[in-house]
């Protein structure tokens, strides 16, 4: 019975753990697209080496060729330094990625 409960501890210590990291990674992620639109290019290469390997990642799981995928992703990330200056704050930068991403992979795929 202790363990059960010692147990029950650690995962909500877990989940809350899990939570602050994925608010702090959003407010990271914020402060740098801030940073980006002032222009600092040094923000925006964060972003791309937080962000990159993911878009890569998954675009090969769709059964892009490497190089491909290599081509969409840099497509992905140019478009989204252009419409930087539209990036909404409400959302977060990952799923604003997520969408111009898959507009370039279904523009790939046509």
């Amino acid at each position: 019975m202790v363990v059960k409960n010692l147990k029950k501890k650690k995962d909500t210590v877990y989940i809350e753990n899990s939570m602050e990291r994925e608010a702090q990674q959003q407010s990271s992620d914020a402060h740098l697209v801030e940073r980006a639109i002032g222009g600092d290019r040094a923000a925006f290469d964060a972003l791309m080496r937080k962000h990159m390997p993911a878009c890569y990642r998954i675009a090969r799981r769709f059964g892009v060729s490497p190089e491909d995928a290599a081509d969409i992703v840099q497509d992905t990330f140019l478009a989204a330094y252009r419409a930087l200056p539209r990036f909404n704050f409400s959302y977060r930068f990952s799923t604003w990625l997520r969408r111009i991403w898959v507009n370039r992979l279904s523009n790939f795929r046509r």
